[in-house]
């Protein structure tokens, strides 16, 4: 949220052709809101590690009393697509809904490629980070998004 997503973008594009396979910025609809928008287009699941996501300072604090209409919007409509997993902090979940003007970039590298994009981020000043990673939905399964 502190800075444009240009260096970062810059940085994916110097991976090779077919390294990235999903991007996108995450704004009004939170990080859950885009990952589940990617995986339903994608076919997959997102496992996210809720505890891998970096937070503000003090977010945690301000969750609980200051969660914004679009936050509890995004949690409603998305959460019948997000299977939510047993003992995780629920404020930490609730941060995963908010919407953002102008958050980072979510982004779905091939394995192989990951290591090498988060060294080309670094490089480029962009803090990232692998948050987790990306699994075959099963057949029938509503699911795109799984907090862990």
């Amino acid at each position: 949220m502190a800075m444009l997503n240009r260096a970062a973008a810059a940085a994916l594009a110097g991976l090779p052709r077919g390294a990235v396979h999903a991007c996108t910025d995450v704004t009004g609809f939170g990080l859950i809101g885009h990952g589940t928008e990617m995986g339903k287009a994608s076919g997959c699941v997102l496992a996210i590690e809720v505890n891998a996501v970096p937070l503000l300072p003090g977010a945690l604090d301000l969750v609980e009393q200051n969660t914004p209409g679009g936050g509890r919007t995004n949690r409603d409509h998305f959460s019948a697509a997000t299977a939510v997993g047993a003992g995780l902090d629920a404020r930490r979940v609730q941060l995963l809904f908010d919407p953002q003007t102008s958050g980072g970039l979510l982004v779905s590298v091939a394995e192989a490629f990951a290591a090498e994009a988060l060294a080309r981020l670094s490089g480029a000043g962009v803090a990232a980070h692998q948050v987790g990673s990306v699994e075959s939905r099963a057949d029938g399964k509503q699911v795109a998004v799984t907090l862990r």
